[in-house]
């Protein structure tokens, strides 16, 4: 009984765990997109100037 709580424990770690890691991923992943974006709006800008 004890033993199966524990299985039990460690699969909604891991779940929440995975969940963590996509979300960060995801952000990572939004905030370089963002950044490059930003980054070519801010050279064409210049070139235009």
């Amino acid at each position: 009984m004890f033993q199966e709580s524990g299985v039990m424990n460690s699969e909604v770690v891991g779940k929440r765990r995975k969940a963590e890691l996509v979300f960060q991923f995801r952000s990572s992943l939004y905030f370089v997109t963002g950044n490059l974006s930003v980054n070519k709006d801010m050279t064409e800008e210049n070139t235009l100037v």
